[in-house]
């Protein structure tokens, strides 16, 4: 007796073992040693009654992801992880998984009703990373069964034939294509037709049925073939079993054949393997490298030749690695004579940008950084997003003179040419998007009524709303005022409009109002303006101080004023002035004279009646009426007699009076360059009276009029 022990196995160590001894002849026996781990299908019991139940068991120590029973080429059922179990004959076949709580996947066929027809070649077909499957004879109980003691002959080697049955026979043959092998009969024993050959026994342990047994010694190619066991007890009865001898494998193929492979990352690519003729079939194994591939992996086996498709997507960390296929069939493992070098090809990424903010008239650069792709030759473009316009076809982006207009995002995108082995040439981009914001000065771009449109100058009818727009360009946002007359009435800030509303409007609200923007980039605020008038009869303006009552003492200068509000302005034609004679209780137009001067201001918007000295029959009431095409006004004054305590106030005035002409003459004449007004004057005999009252008029006058070339005497 003579052992061999496999200290530390190892996956490798799976295999065909075989023990070889020499007497007078060589002799071989052999065993299949494979890990836990390994497929494996069993039957509780060695046949199946007929009529009765048999149970097939598959377990395996690893899970898997699909379970398929056979017999023959029809599939009798499967279970899967997510779908469950299902059979083609729910009422023949019972099919469970993990019946019970062990450290492995176990899965149960239960043929139930056993039948003359259910015998056959049963397989389990496992789906982990890769096929395995697993095979059993079924027969039923009584019938001949012929198997052998391995699947394959070794050439040189021994292979046993047992035909069993359990029930007596009076004879049993072995035959091949050759009749006449070898034969045994319960009176005469055993003989075979060449003893060197084949050697023949019966019964060679106590059980309860017969058994026969033929060793095939020096196995040869001729030898492969279909072996007959034929028996006699009542009838004939024969089983077969076809014997063929192993066969190495010697080589693997591994397609496409290249050294180097180009492949786009993320997309598929189709590697195939293919294993020369041997048996048993070879199992093919795929590396990435050093590392097994467990997914994307198909194979199938036809007339012995095992081919395997590798469907694998590859990405960047993949770059440079080889890809191999490895084959077996229970001998050595061959490696591919073909082992390619990846080239992962990827297009290149464009690096996020930065904002930029540019002053209008500047120049603007932006660079579009890339993560380089393979290969690492780029093309780039620039588009403008608004309006999908090419800008540049270089990396980097350059605008000198920018333009306001040419605000907005720009989209750069790099690409690269990938030409993967054996397809099609595919462009790969990338992109990201920048946003240039050009800066410019606040300008008012429209200052208008929302409810009138007559240019610059905008009338209104009083008591209606006026409704103040004002509009800006800028960037960034402006700070922006309405005044009028450098009042402010509304201002905003970090805005682009304005507006502001008069509810009721009267004849006080006309004037020039004005808008004005101003940003971080103006020097100055930038102004637009609008004059405003308020359509209104004439009436006494409210925003001058009225003095109605004027007390003077005889022979002083006086003078009465009224400032209006009118629109239409009324004409000097529309002005008259008018004095009440008591006794009658009527009133008498009041015209220029001696001592009375009328003016009216060019603008129509103010009268003044002016007594260059006054006489006691000055005294009274005087009125005023003016008119336009939309109403007329009347403003009543009173002129009074100062009491005698005021009158030294202008005796001593007049003390000095020569040396004073030629400063007043001086004034005169700067006034009459200076001012534009009409004033009408009467010259008076006495040169000292005349030259007193014109002091006094240019002192209570407050608008420009002009004055007479010389003071002269009549």
């Amino acid at each position: 007796m003579y052992t061999l022990t496999i200290t530390n196995f190892e996956v490798n160590d799976t295999g065909l073992y075989r023990c070889l001894t020499l007497d007078d002849s060589w002799q071989d026996s052999f065993i299949q040693i494979t890990h836990a781990g390994d497929l494996m299908l069993t039957a509780d019991k060695q046949y199946a009654q007929l009529q009765g139940n048999i149970t097939l068991t598959c377990n395996t120590s690893e899970s898997v992801t699909l379970v398929e029973f056979w017999r023959g080429v029809s599939l009798l059922g499967k279970c899967e992880i997510e779908l469950g179990c299902s059979t083609s004959n729910e009422s023949k076949f019972i099919l469970n998984s993990n019946l019970q709580p062990v450290g492995y996947d176990m899965y149960t066929l239960t043929i139930t009703n056993f039948e003359v027809n259910d015998t056959g070649l049963y397989r389990c077909l496992t789906w982990d990373d890769s096929w395995q499957d697993s095979f059993i004879q079924i027969t039923h109980a009584g019938d001949l069964m012929l198997t052998a003691d391995k699947q394959y002959a070794q050439l040189q080697g021994n292979i046993t034939l047992t035909c069993n049955t359990s029930e007596s026979v009076k004879l049993v043959e072995f035959q091949s294509s050759v009749p006449g092998l070898g034969k045994c009969e319960i009176e005469l024993g055993c003989s075979t037709s060449n003893e060197s050959k084949f050697i023949l026994n019966s019964n060679l342990q106590p059980v309860g049925y017969d058994m026969y047994t033929l060793t095939i010694t020096n196995f040869e190619v001729n030898d492969t073939g279909l072996y007959r066991c034929l028996t006699l007890d009542d009838s004939w009865q024969d089983s077969f079993i076809q014997i063929t001898h192993a066969v190495d494998i010697n080589s693997v193929n591994l397609t496409p054949k290249t050294n180097l492979i180009s492949v786009i990352e993320n997309v598929p690519q189709i590697f195939q393997c293919v294993t020369s003729t041997c048996r048993p079939v070879a199992t093919i194994s795929w590396y990435l490298g050093s590392k097994l591939i467990k997914t994307g992996k198909e194979s199938n086996t036809l007339q012995d030749v095992t081919t395997s498709t590798l469907n694998y997507t590859f990405k960047k960390k993949h770059q440079d690695k080889r890809i191999i296929c490895r084959g077996s069939n229970g001998g050595q493992v061959l490696t591919s004579d073909n082992q390619p070098r990846l080239n992962v090809l990827f297009p290149p990424v464009v690096k996020p940008l930065t904002n930029v903010t540019v002053l209008e008239e500047g120049t603007v650069s932006v660079v579009c950084e890339v993560t380089a792709g393979v290969p690492s030759k780029n093309d780039f473009k620039w588009d403008r997003m608004s309006d999908s316009t090419n800008v540049s076809m270089e990396q980097s982006l350059s605008i000198a003179n920018i333009d306001r207009k040419q605000t907005g995002y720009y989209r750069c995108t790099a690409s690269n040419y990938m030409e993967p082995t054996g397809h099609d040439a595919t462009v790969g981009i990338s992109s990201n998007t920048v946003y240039i914001d050009v800066q410019y000065e606040a300008e008012v771009t429209s200052f208008t009524l929302l409810n009138a449109y007559h240019g610059q100058n905008f009338e209104v009818n009083e008591n209606t709303q006026v409704i103040f727009y004002c509009q800006a360009h800028s960037n960034p946002s402006s700070n922006l005022a309405l005044l009028k007359q450098s009042q402010y009435l509304k201002t905003t800030s970090d805005a682009k409009q304005l507006d502001f509303t008069i509810n009721k409007s009267v004849c006080e609200d006309e004037g020039i109002y004005q808008c004005t923007a101003q940003n971080e980039h103006n020097t100055k605020a930038n102004i637009r303006s609008l004059e405003l008038f308020v359509r209104c009869a004439p009436r006494a303006s409210a925003l001058s101080q009225r003095d109605q009552n004027v007390t003077i003492a005889p022979g002083e200068p006086a003078a009465f004023t009224l400032k209006l509000v009118a629109f239409p302005r009324p004409r000097a034609k529309d002005f008259v002035w008018e004095k009440k004679v008591s006794a009658s209780s009527t009133w008498n137009i009041v015209s220029n004279d001696t001592d009375i001067v009328i003016t009216i201001s060019t603008d129509g918007l103010q009268t003044k009646l002016f007594f260059s000295s006054v006489d006691e029959k000055d005294f009274g009431y005087y009125r005023v009426h003016v008119n336009n095409e939309l109403g007329n006004y009347t403003e009543t004054f009173l002129l009074q007699a100062q009491d005698d305590s005021a009158g030294s106030v202008i005796a001593g005035a007049v003390c000095g009076t020569l040396a004073v002409v030629v400063v007043v003459t001086v004034v005169v004449v700067i006034l009459r360059r200076k001012y534009t007004v009409n004033c009408n004057f009467e010259r008076k005999r006495d040169p000292i009276q005349t030259i007193l009252k014109i002091t006094q008029f240019i002192r209570t006058m407050n608008y420009p009029c002009q004055m007479p070339h010389r003071l002269t005497t009549r």
